[in-house]
């Protein structure tokens, strides 16, 4: 990764938000982590702003893209579901009994979330934990997704941020 130094978090602090481009690029390098760990049989356990560095992979200047980096975690015993950092880990992974794969994933769609929105989302009242709210309905900042895409964003993180990993 050249021209590197700055995680996605410092990243997002400097900027006012990223373009939509970014946005779409940013989130194919997610899903290519996401699918390399899968493939590799690794859970990272932590994926955050603070753990993806944001660099140039091409010597001449290519377009930035996200390295996720600080496997801290990954060889903690499964059935540890309160490892990784509360804010961005799955809440509902208590109820499941062991970290899976869809902890990763909501972990990267929490970042993606944020890449979009430069915030979190939020279930019930703001600083409710979703897992302690029950059925009250996610809340989704749908004013800050880009117009062109706002319709397939909420349906994403709607699917991407259920409770039920089925759904």
């Amino acid at each position: 990764l050249q021209h590197a130094g700055r995680t996605l978090r410092r990243f997002l602090q400097d900027l006012s938000g990223l373009s939509l481009d970014e946005q779409r690029r940013f989130g194919d390098d997610l899903g290519r982590i996401l699918r390399d760990l899968e493939r590799a049989d690794l859970f990272h356990r932590d994926i955050k702003p603070s753990h993806l560095g944001v660099g140039q992979i091409e010597q001449n200047l290519g377009p930035l893209s996200l390295l996720l980096f600080d496997f801290s975690l990954h060889g903690v015993d499964a059935t540890r579901t309160r490892i990784g950092t509360d804010a961005y880990r799955d809440p509902f992974l208590t109820e499941r009994g062991r970290w899976d794969f869809q902890a990763d994933r909501y972990s990267a769609a929490l970042v993606f979330y944020e890449m979009v929105t430069n915030r979190l989302p939020q279930w019930g009242e703001e600083g409710d934990h979703p897992a302690a709210v029950g059925d009250v309905e996610l809340h989704l900042h749908r004013e800050r997704f880009p117009a062109p895409v706002r319709d397939d964003l909420v349906e994403f993180f709607q699917t991407a941020l259920a409770r039920e990993v089925d759904d």
